[in-house]
């Protein structure tokens, strides 16, 4: 099969939705001798982050290795990015004055390695169905292709991102890894994962195997003796749950639980162009933009440290870095911001970073955002900094119509100016900055990753 005929197969395997559980992925595996257990595995949950650690972590990696493989789920612009080989030195050698996302497209796992390994892991999934077995998901079969695309490129560690939870997602058939890496926790999938966070937490912890090492970031509030306000209290009760939560599973399973020190972490300085950060009395240097992205190299940091990994290489791997779609600045002029937060969590990151980087400026928003989403939470959180919005429909059955999406707003304020456009996103965002132009307005893009294609296209 090739590249079109696998997409089309997978689109239309897709429609089966989420299915948790390990049963068919391991038959599956079994049946293509099992690639993923002649691999070095980096294991990624969480619920925020991960992509953003992910790219801390195979930068620092390529400062070592020969060949890295990643496994990203979801892929941000094209399906392409499902799996990643980074050669040695990708991330240093690279001329940043281009675009973020050629250096990932230098990324792509070629067609024919692609082809072949997702050939063998579909006709393998089609045996499976007519000795009746259970059909494997579209995300199962993607999953093994990627553990044989590994195994044929002979990548020396591959980093795995779960899709959703861990416990129970198909990347949780790897027997061992060399680290589980956890970042921040918060509410989402929960009619997958379970209501509360104990339960979330549990999901997550899931990845972290016998006798094996853990790190984790999952960012508190400082409190003062007996002070904080009632939500700084909550937001550290649920930090606290899902500490014990962590710590119960390493306990269960003997292996090691390492954590970010928050007190040992401190921003130096933030701009539009780089931040500079200090963690354990070392100075670190970022061009990823947002308040959060200290912490998300924190934990990269630890995970690279406990992976004997030099503190000068560490530090090359965080400063070449750079991820996609996380407040990434796409357009100078005028000023254009994608940031893809989709939940209450990412959105708060998000108010954040605006509140820090662009303090009083005029900022038209962009959002679509899909159904299963806290929709209305969300607009509540970035509203108060967006001057006008243009509300837009996210690809997919998933995307909440643009008209729907308007009203959302005008029922949080009904004196918002509000703009519904349909389902065209590049006319959108095209659209929104011919008008901050004029106006000396900058433009925020933010509600969904599943935007990211076009919007990447409409600034090409």
């Amino acid at each position: 099969m090739n590249r079109d005929e696998i997409k089309k197969y997978l689109a239309t395997e897709s429609a089966q939705g989420i299915l948790p559980g390990l049963d068919r992925i391991k038959e599956l595996c079994r049946r293509l001798d099992d690639p993923q257990e002649s691999l070095q595995i980096i294991h990624i949950a969480g619920t925020n982050g991960k992509g953003s650690t992910g790219a801390y972590l195979s930068s620092i990696l390529s400062c070592v290795y020969n060949k890295v493989g990643w496994f990203v789920s979801p892929a941000v612009i094209n399906e392409k990015e499902e799996i990643l080989i980074i050669k040695k030195d990708s991330y240093n050698s690279f001329d940043f004055s281009r675009k973020t996302t050629e250096l990932y497209q230098s990324f792509y796992l070629s067609d024919e390695v692609y082809e072949e390994s997702m050939t063998e892991a579909i006709d393998a999934s089609e045996a499976m169905v007519n000795e009746g077995f259970e059909k494997p998901s579209a995300y199962e079969i993607k999953t093994a292709g990627a553990f044989l695309a590994f195994k044929k490129e002979g990548v020396d560690v591959a980093l795995v991102e779960v899709g959703m939870g861990g416990r129970g997602d198909a990347t949780n058939i790897v027997s061992k890894s060399l680290l589980s890496v956890i970042t921040p926790i918060s509410m989402d999938h929960m009619q997958y994962l379970g209501g509360s966070i104990s339960m979330i937490a549990g999901e997550k912890a899931g990845i972290i195997k016998q006798g094996g090492k853990a790190v984790t970031y999952q960012p508190g509030v400082k409190l003062e003796s007996g002070g904080g306000t009632r939500a700084d209290k909550r937001k550290q009760r649920i930090r606290d749950r899902i500490i014990a939560t962590l710590r119960e599973e390493v306990t269960v399973k003997e292996a090691g639980l390492f954590m970010v020190d928050a007190n040992a972490l401190s921003v130096e300085s933030m701009d539009l162009n780089e931040t500079v950060f200090n963690y354990k009395k070392e100075t670190y240097k970022t061009r990823m933009l947002g308040v959060y992205q200290p912490g998300n190299a924190a934990l990269a940091i630890e995970a690279a440290m406990r992976l004997d990994i030099q503190p000068d290489t560490i530090k090359k791997g965080i400063e070449s870095a750079v991820w996609p779609a996380r407040f990434d600045v796409i357009c100078k002029d005028p000023l254009t911001i994608y940031d893809g937060a989709h939940n209450p969590d990412g959105a708060m990151a998000l108010n954040k970073s605006l509140k820090e980087l662009l303090p009083g400026k005029k900022i038209y928003g962009i959002m679509g955002v899909f159904k299963d989403k806290a929709v209305e939470e969300i607009i509540r959180i970035v509203l108060p900094y967006l001057t006008d919005v243009t509300t837009v429909k996210a690809p997919g059955e998933r995307g909440v119509e643009a008209e729907e999406l308007k009203e959302a707003f005008r029922k949080i304020n009904p004196w918002v100016t509000v703009e519904a456009m349909g389902d065209d996103v590049a006319a959108c965002v095209k659209s929104v900055q011919e008008r901050a132009k004029k106006d000396g307005a900058c433009v925020l893009i933010f509600g969904s990753l599943s935007m990211a294609e076009a919007v990447y296209k409409s600034i090409e």
